[in-house]
């Protein structure tokens, strides 16, 4: 009767500390959709989206648009590479690349990338896989945002 006890009692342990680990895990990254970005700093916050305003990769240019409808107003990301030379590391303090924040809503803002980069693994004209880290900026307010997640067309 006591070792059935003890057996139960450490099943629902068991359970119970993999559900919280399940839990943890979860919440490091809500996002599993298309494109999905962490902002810590100034604001912290999760954005994800299945949607992608535009995507066009064409003559050396590669362009993804985000935008994220929140409670606050609407928020819209987009990175573009005027340089575009195929899969590799491309660099925001180099000037051939292009990333911004805008905010939409009570107090509108546009953030720019100050420095950071973003790694291309595929890209055709279909699918982008690629993973940014990003520091930027606040126009008026001058604030920074670390940002830094992925699209995965």
């Amino acid at each position: 009767m006591i070792c059935l006890r003890n057996i139960i009692i450490l099943v629902v342990l068991f359970f119970m500390v993999s559900c919280s680990r399940q839990e943890r895990t979860s919440k490091s990254n809500p996002c599993e959709g298309t494109f999905q970005m962490l902002l810590t700093g100034f604001v912290t916050k999760d954005i994800c989206s299945e949607e992608v305003l535009l995507y066009q990769m064409k003559d050396r240019k590669l362009q993804f648009v985000i935008e994220s409808i929140e409670v606050s107003g609407k928020l819209r990301f987009e990175i573009t590479i005027e340089s575009f030379d195929g899969t590799g590391s491309y660099s925001f303090t180099e000037g051939s690349s292009f990333c911004q924040l805008t905010v939409h809503g009570a107090s509108d803002e546009f953030y720019k990338c100050v420095k950071g980069n973003i790694d291309v693994r595929e890209a055709t004209r279909q699918n982008l896989q690629a993973d940014f880290d990003v520091m930027i900026e606040g126009f008026y307010n001058k604030k920074t945002i670390h940002a830094r997640g992925g699209i995965h067309l």
